[in-house]
């Protein structure tokens, strides 16, 4: 299985990556911190999962990338991660296609 993470953190993203790494049948395609380089990595790499973070770099936003997702590549899971425990962006989420959603 094919995971690619997008976070704006390093360090999340090297969290990720240690927890997935020793996983069989695992494999760490990619991490991006801003949209245009997550939408770069999902179309390039074609992940099964994708790990993807609310609030990207800048301005950026994850909700743009799940649409993106949702839009081209419906096949692929997201998992969304937040700092933000909101009921009404995790309902967003999950509405707009993500598959799970959870508090960092």
């Amino acid at each position: 299985m094919k995971v690619a993470i997008v976070d704006d953190s390093p360090e999340i993203q090297r969290a990720f990556a240690a927890l997935l790494e020793p996983l069989p049948g695992l494999e760490l395609v990619g991490c991006a911190e801003t949209l245009s380089g997550a939408l770069h990595l999902i179309d390039e790499q074609r992940p099964d999962v994708l790990v993807l973070d609310v609030e990207l770099r800048g301005t950026d936003r994850g909700y743009d990338v799940l649409r993106h997702v949702a839009r081209h590549h419906p096949q692929i899971r997201v998992v969304a991660l937040s700092n933000f425990g909101w009921n009404a962006m995790r309902e967003a989420f999950l509405r707009a296609g993500a598959s799970a959603y959870f508090d960092k």
